[in-house]
């Protein structure tokens, strides 16, 4: 009862132990059941899709517990949820029709990362677009929609090149008295799955 007890503060749900599961709301009991395979401190743990179909609340909580049990456990997730992957996994490995297509740890299998998206305080003038498209390392830049751009790097950059290639795309943004209110990395592991698992025709 005490594991029991244990494995159920782990998920969040230390207060529902003398109900019946069939009683439990979908989240809740999907969170019952990653609770289960957490009985009896396995040394690995293969968990399959553990957040589809969640809310956003259950989700975001089976993410922290999977992470804070990453420090004491193996644990092996099978997923379709490219950004979920980003955000959990330090090693990755990709199935291509049973085949292994990659695998390896995500920074060294990915690489560094083919582009970024940026939000700033103002649309770019066509004429801005051009000189930021030219900067060093820059490949080119599209418009996702109002105020935001995605920027794709020069190919073979290592990511410490796309550090340094980052901070003086910054410096000029802010040079030219436009605010980046934010940019995100834009997923590795996503661009690995559809580079190793691209067929022929779906080439232009």
């Amino acid at each position: 009862q005490e594991e029991v007890v244990r494995v159920l503060r782990i998920v969040g749900l230390g207060s529902i132990l003398l109900r019946e599961a069939s009683t439990l709301s979908h989240g809740m009991y999907k969170r019952l059941a990653l609770a289960q395979a957490f009985l009896g401190s396995p040394e690995i743990i293969i968990l399959d899709e553990p957040t589809a179909g969640l809310d956003w609340r259950s989700a975001k909580i089976v993410r922290k517990t999977i992470k804070k049990l990453q420090e004491n456990v193996t644990i092996v997730v099978s997923s379709h949820n490219m950004s979920e992957m980003q955000e959990l996994c330090d090693h990755v490995a990709v199935l291509e029709s049973g085949n292994l297509a990659a695998v390896g740890p995500v920074d060294e299998v990915t690489g560094a990362s083919q582009s970024i998206t940026i939000v700033l305080n103002k649309d770019l003038s066509p004429e801005l677009m051009e000189e930021s498209s030219a900067q060093p390392g820059i490949k080119d830049m599209s418009q996702v929609e109002e105020h935001t751009y995605r920027v794709f790097f020069e190919p073979g950059l290592s990511p410490d090149e796309v550090d340094r290639t980052m901070h003086s795309f910054q410096k000029f943004i802010i040079e030219k008295d436009i605010t980046l209110r934010s940019f995100q990395e834009d997923n590795r592991i996503e661009d690995l799955y559809l580079k190793v698992t691209e067929k022929e025709e779906d080439r232009p």
